[in-house]
């Protein structure tokens, strides 16, 4: 299932039956991304769409700031127009050197209480 559509500037959304449409951004960009590909963990090079050979350790590091602060800001522009996908990406997105989608289900569809990945308490992996 595709969760984000792009449509010129904007973005359709579709999750639990509702669609939004927000106002692209590198963070929405970068969560498209990472939606497309989950389970994977891909380097923030990647998703600025830099090289991650020969790539200086400061240049990564700024990358990575940068990265999760737009995944950061998108998840949070996402959460005010539909709250349970904001809550799906705050248990299921990873950042830090390498960021990562990977869903956290309960059999019955719902992400456990005892399974939460909280974005803001992320820290950088190599």
């Amino acid at each position: 299932m595709q969760i984000f559509t792009r449509e010129g500037e904007y973005w359709t959304v579709r999750y639990a039956g509702r669609v939004v449409r927000l106002r692209h951004s590198k963070g929405i960009g970068h969560l498209a991304l990472l939606l497309g590909q989950p389970g994977l963990r891909l380097h923030v090079a990647l998703l600025t769409g830099r090289s991650a050979a020969g790539g200086d350790a400061s240049r990564v590091e700024q990358d990575r700031i940068n990265v999760t602060k737009g995944i950061r800001g998108a998840i949070e522009r996402i959460a005010d127009h539909h709250p349970d996908l904001g809550r799906h990406l705050e248990h299921s997105i990873v950042t830090g050197t390498h960021c990562s989608y990977s869903p956290v289900v309960s059999p019955a569809g719902h992400a456990p209480s005892g399974a939460h990945r909280n974005l803001k308490d992320s820290k950088p992996c190599a």
